[in-house]
C-alpha cells in the first residue's frame, strides 16, 4: 500500500521554548505507491549503543492524540500543511515530558502526524549511565546544550481507512531505528544540537522558506538526511543517508512473494513474483540450507558498489561467489566461509532488495513464462537480453519456447551439453527480470479402495469398536428411514414392513483432493467417505431407493469385498494423519509394485514430505536422492500417488 508520506519535520524545545528547526513538505510525494506490512503497536523505544535495531519494548499505550482544525487547501504545494503558523506547529510537536519516548500521533485536517519526541532524562543526560558501560566520559549532559527535546515527525495524507496502517509502517520501519540512531549520537557527541546550530547559522538572514531549506541542507548533514529519508520512503526506495559520518540505510520492506495469482482488479507491485516454496525463513533456520540457493538481482560488482562494501572484504568475495545453480550449503563448502555468516549475508541481500531466495536452478527442472511477466516492457527487455547474450536466440523466441505446448524440462530447450552454462545464465537473467517462474512438482498419497479394505484387518481392537459404531449407525439409519417413509407414504404400515433389496452402487475413483470422513470415525470400517459437506470429496451417485432397515455391515476375516461404498481419497498431510489414515499409509508402504524392501524404507522416510508444500526438487536435495532413485520410487508407488505441478 502507499506510504502517503508528504513531509518531515524536526522540532526542538530549549529553555527559550519550542521552535521548528527544519521542515520539508511536498504533498505531490504521496502519489507514489508502496507495498509493505503492518508494524507493531505503540511502543516505547529502548535506546542502546549498538547499531542493531531490535524491536521496541512494549509498555502501556501512552500515545499523544490531537484532532484540531480543518483542511485549507492541502492539494497545493505550500510551506506547511494547512498553512499553519510555524510557531503554532512547533507548540503542537513539543509535548510534555510524560508523553515523550512514545509514538506521537496527531491529526490536523486531512494530514496525520506521526513521530517520536525524545526528551532529556531526569538525570540530565540523554542516555542512562548503564547504557554507557558505566562510563560518565563522553555522555552529553544538560550543561552541554540548551536543548531539552527533539522530535522527528512525518506528515502523512492517508485515507481514513488506511491511516493506522500507514502510521505503523512509518513508525516501525523508519522512525524507531532512525530516532534511536539520533539519540545515540546526541548522547555521545551532542550531534543533534550541533546540527541545529549549523542550520540556524545558515538561515539567519534568509526569509524565503525554500531558500532556508536549501541553505540548511547545504550546511547540515542532518537536514540533508531528513529530506532524503522523506523522498526515498515516499518512492518505496531505500534511503541511504549519513548520520555523524556513518552510512545508514532505512526502508519499509516490500513483500513481493505471491502464492496465488492476484485478481484482475488488484494492483501488483513491480517486481512481484509467484512462489509457494521460497523464502521460508523458519525452514532455512532449521538446517535446510541444501534446499535453497540465492539469485542476485543485479551483477555482483554493481551490488558491491551500491552497498558500499569494501571490494577486498570477505563479504565482497562472497557476493561474487554466489551462483544461482548452487545451494547455500554448497556455497559455504566452496568458499570455506561459515554457514552462519552466509545465511546472515543472504538475509541482508534479500532485505536490501539485491537478491532473491530460490530453489537452485537446474536444467532438469521445468520453467514457464510467469503469469506476472512484465510484457509491457518487452521491447526494452529484448534489447537488454541481446546485449547480455548476443549468441542466444532472441528473447521473444526463448519465451515462446517456454510457453508453447506442454511444459517440459528446461534441458529440452538446450541444443547440446556445450550450451548448458550459457542457457543456465540466460535462465538466471529471465528470473532476475521476473519473466519466468519455476514450475515445481508435488506429490500426494492416494488411499485407494483396495488399500482401505486391506488395511482394516491389521487392527486387533477394531472389532469391539465396530460393534458400538454399527449400533449407532443402525439406530440413525432406522430413525431416518422411518421419517422418510412417514412423510412419503402417509405412515403406510404395509410399506414400512416391505424390504427392498440392496442393489450394487456406483463406484468412482478420482485423483482429485479429498478428505476421508473417517477422520472423525477413525475406528469404524462402515463410516462413509463421501460427506457432502466436504468439497474435497467426490461423492458417489445418490441412492434414491427406500429401505426400512439397513443391516449392519460386518468385516470379513478374509478381507472380502464387503463394502462397495468405499472410495479413493487423498491424504493431504501425513504428519497430522488420523488413525485410519496412518493405517492406510502403512498399507501403502508394503503394497508397492515390486515389493522392494529398499523402496519401502524410502517411502517411510519420505512420506511426511508428501503434503503439497514440499516439492520433489527440494526433497531430492534435502535427502540426497538421485534422479534414478526418485524415478524408481515413483514407478514403485505409482498406483498410490498423484503428482501435480505449480509454482
Amino acid at each position: 500500500m502507499p506510504s502517503y508520506v508528504a513531509g518531515v519535520f524536526l522540532a526542538v524545545s530549549t529553555y527559550k521554548g519550542p521552535q521548528l528547526a527544519y521542515h520539508y513538505f511536498d504533498p505531490s510525494l504521496t502519489l507514489v505507491n508502496e507495498d509493505n506490512e503492518l508494524g507493531s503497536d505503540n511502543d516505547e523505544i529502548e535506546f542502546s549503543d549498538d547499531n542493531e535495531t531490535p524491536p521496541p519494548t512494549p509498555l502501556q499505550s501512552r500515545d499523544t492524540h490531537s484532532y484540531i482544525g480543518e483542511d485549507t487547501g492541502a492539494g497545493t504545494k505550500s510551506s506547511l500543511p494547512n498553512d499553519l503558523d510555524p510557531n503554532f506547529l512547533a507548540e503542537l510537536l513539543t509535548p510534555p515530558q510524560a508523553m515523550c519516548n512514545n509514538k506521537f500521533s496527531m491529526a490536523v485536517g486531512n494530514y496525520n502526524y506521526v513521530g517520536i519526541p525524545v526528551h532529556i532524562l531526569d538525570s540530565g543526560t540523554w542516555r542512562s549511565v548503564k547504557d554507557s558501560y558505566n562510563r560518565k566520559d563522553g555522555v552529553v549532559t544538560a550543561e552541554d546544550s540548551p536543548m531539552r527535546l527533539f522530535h522527528v515527525c512525518f506528515v502523512l495524507t492517508p485515507p481514513i481507512n488506511e491511516a493506522a496502517i500507514a502510521e505503523q509502517n512509518i513508525y516501525k520501519w523508519i522512525l524507531v531505528p532512525f530516532v534511536r540512531a539520533l539519540r545515540n549520537e546526541q548522547a555521545s557527541k551532542n550531534y543533534v544540537w550541533l546540527q541545529i546550530k549549523a542550520m540556524r547559522r545558515a538561515v539567519e538572514d534568509v526569509h524565503t522558506p525554500e531558500e532556508r531549506r536549501q541553505l540548511s541542507e547545504s550546511e547540515s548533514e542532518l537536514a540533508r538526511s531528513l529530506r532524503v529519508l522523506c523522498e526515498a520512503t515516499s518512492n518505496s526506495d531505500i534511503a541511504r543517508i549519513s548520520i555523524s559520518g556513518h552510512q545508514r540505510a532505512f526502508q519499509i520492506p516490500q513483500h513481493l512473494e505471491l502464492q496465488e495469482l492476484p485478481g484482475w482488479y488488484e494492483e501488483v507491485t513491480a517486481g512481484s513474483y509467484l512462489t509457494t516454496s521460497n523464502s521460508q525463513e523458519k525452514e532455512i533456520q532449521q538446517s535446510r540450507h541444501e534446499c535453497y540457493g540465492l539469485l542476485l538481482l543485479n551483477d555482483a560488482e554493481s551490488i558491491v558498489k551500491e552497498l558500499g562494501v569494501d571490494p577486498r572484504s570477505a563479504a565482497a568475495v562472497l557476493i561474487r561467489s554466489i551462483d544461482p545453480t548452487v545451494s547455500i550449503e554448497q556455497l559455504a563448502k566452496s568458499t570455506k566461509i561459515e554457514l552462519k555468516q552466509i545465511v546472515s549475508l543472504m538475509w541482508s541481500l534479500v532485505y536490501w532488495r539485491r537478491a532473491r531466495i530460490i530453489i537452485p536452478l537446474n536444467p532438469r527442472y521445468t520453467y514457464i513464462v510467469s503469469p506476472l511477466a512484465p510484457l509491457d516492457d518487452l521491447h526494452q527487455l529484448s534489447r537488454e537480453y541481446h546485449q547480455a547474450f548476443p549468441t542466444m536466440p532472441p528473447l521473444i523466441r526463448q519465451l515462446s519456447l517456454l510457453s508453447s505446448g506442454r511444459a517440459r524440462p528446461f534441458s529440452s530447450h538446450v541444443p547440446s551439453f556445450d550450451h548448458r552454462l550459457l542457457y543456465l545464465g540466460s535462465l538466471a537473467w529471465l528470473m532476475q527480470h521476473d519473466l519466468v517462474v519455476h514450475l515445481a512438482s508435488f506429490v500426494l498419497i492416494v488411499a485407494t479402495r483396495k488399500i482401505k479394505l486391506a488395511s482394516g484387518n491389521s487392527d486387533h481392537d477394531l472389532e469391539s469398536d465396530l460393534q458400538t459404531t454399527d449400533q449407532n449407525e443402525t439406530q440413525k439409519h432406522d430413525s431416518r428411514d422411518s421419517l422418510e417413509l412417514d412423510s412419503m407414504r402417509g405412515r403406510d404400515k404395509s410399506v414400512e414392513s416391505r424390504h427392498i433389496p440392496n442393489h450394487s452402487r456406483s463406484r468412482s475413483r478420482s485423483h482429485s483432493r479429498s478428505r476421508s470422513h473417517s477422520r472423525s470415525k477413525s475406528k469404524s470400517r462402515s463410516s462413509k467417505l463421501t460427506s457432502s459437506s466436504d468439497p474435497l470429496v467426490i461423492p458417489s451417485k445418490p441412492d434414491l431407493r427406500l429401505e426400512t432397515k439397513k443391516p449392519p455391515r460386518r468385516l470379513s476375516p478374509y478381507g472380502a469385498d464387503f463394502d462397495d461404498e468405499v472410495q479413493d481419497s487423498v491424504i493431504l498431510d501425513p504428519r497430522s494423519a488420523s488413525s485410519a489414515e496412518k493405517r492406510w499409509l502403512r498399507q501403502v508402504s508394503v503394497s508397492g509394485v515390486s515389493g522392494s524392501t529398499q523402496l519401502m524404507n524410502m517411502f517411510n522416510k519420505l512420506v511426511n514430505y508428501f503434503n503439497g508444500k514440499d516439492c520433489i526438487e527440494q526433497i531430492m536435495l534435502k535427502e540426497n536422492i538421485s534422479v534414478e532413485e526418485m524415478r524408481a520410487f515413483m514407478t514403485e508407488f505409482g498406483p498410490f500417488i498423484v503428482t501435480y505441478k505449480h509454482w
